[in-house]
């Protein structure tokens, strides 16, 4: 099983644990006038602006924290927001210049991205973290210890979340790599990369920031 929910994959048994926030965002459309029409590529700075699809525009996104790691479902808030949509349409306006200069919103849309506290995602076995935190609590005393290697995953339970805005880019690798794991295959990632995905990563911190306050 392949956990990719989203901002909803902590709220599993497995998973609550894991440091999953939400950022709202918000997208909206305007009319295309003739200039804009022959625009035949996304262009992207602060915002992003799409070529124009059944004469509109849809431009966007900005980010909102909206709710703490590990929210209630009932927490969530897709409703949209004039003011953002002003941010948006004053984002195109930079961007475009006089290309735009009286546009007019047609729709708005409003979702939720999933991020991680340290900003990578978090993608491999879930870890059983009691287990890994009895495993492993001897790092407390001395990171550099070599410990031999406990098997505190959850049989065949995986996670691929946590992409923020990054998602079309990382997640066909991070795919693969599950793949990779899975089929115990070569990896696509080296080792370095891999432990920076790995969801075990936040419960190893909280062991070595056990060992600095202690």
């Amino acid at each position: 099983v392949i956990i990719c929910a989203g901002a909803y994959s902590n709220q599993l048994e497995q998973t609550k644990n894991l440091p999953i926030v939400s950022f709202k965002g918000q997208l909206d459309s305007i009319n295309a006038n003739e200039q804009t029409k022959q625009l035949k590529t996304i262009i992207c700075d602060k915002g992003y602006f799409f070529p124009a699809n059944n004469n509109q525009h849809y431009l966007g996104s900005n980010f909102e924290k909206t709710t703490k790691v590990n929210p209630c479902l009932s927490t969530r808030d897709l409703s949209t927001s004039d003011v953002q949509s002003k941010l948006n349409i004053e984002q195109s306006k930079a961007i475009l210049g006089n290309l735009i200069p009286n546009p007019t919103k047609v729709s708005s849309y409003a979702g939720i991205r999933a991020a991680t506290t340290d900003y990578l995602p978090i993608v491999g076995s879930v870890v059983n973290e009691q287990q890994f935190m009895s495993d492993y609590n001897k790092l407390q005393n001395d990171k550099n210890l070599l410990l031999p290697f406990n098997n505190n995953h959850y049989p065949n339970l995986y996670i691929n979340s946590g992409h923020g805005s990054k998602g079309l880019s990382s997640i066909p690798l991070s795919s693969q790599y599950l793949v990779s794991l899975i089929t115990n295959t070569p990896r696509p990632l080296n080792t370095l990369l891999q432990k920076a995905l790995h969801p075990a990563r936040f419960f190893y911190k909280k062991i070595l920031t056990k060992r600095t306050d202690n």
